[in-house]
């Protein structure tokens, strides 16, 4: 079984694609670089592959207010925009510099920024 810390080193890695443009840009939108991605991938990396709703669920996230806090935010704003990015094929550069993503970026540093604070904490104790 995976430990705490196991698991949000998991779900920390897989926002990384979220807040990260340049990136987006040029995995997302040329097709460029040794990996393979794409926002759909992404979003089924993390909520699906890391279980990110699971972990929402935990105690040790819950009575974190902080930490909780950051985390259901990011996942509710993907989770609104899941079906449209679905549906649509490819990802338009437009897209990337809109209010809604340009808010996901935002939520997601932060998450990954308190989330990180947790973990020091959960690998101290």
């Amino acid at each position: 079984m995976m430990s705490l810390s196991q698991w949000a080193g998991n779900i920390s890695k897989s926002l990384e694609p979220f807040y990260n443009l340049d990136f987006q840009i040029r995995a997302w939108l040329r097709g460029e670089g040794p990996e393979v991605s794409s926002l759909d991938e992404a979003i089924c990396k993390l909520f699906d592959d890391s279980d990110f709703k699971g972990f929402l669920k935990l105690p040790e996230i819950r009575s974190n207010k902080k930490l909780f806090h950051a985390l259901n935010e990011i996942y509710l704003a993907l989770d609104s925009i899941t079906d449209d990015i679905i549906s649509d094929e490819k990802i338009e550069e437009s897209f990337l510099g809109s209010p809604i993503w340009q808010r996901i970026i935002r939520l997601s540093k932060k998450a990954k920024m308190e989330l990180e604070k947790a973990r020091e904490q959960w690998t101290k104790a």
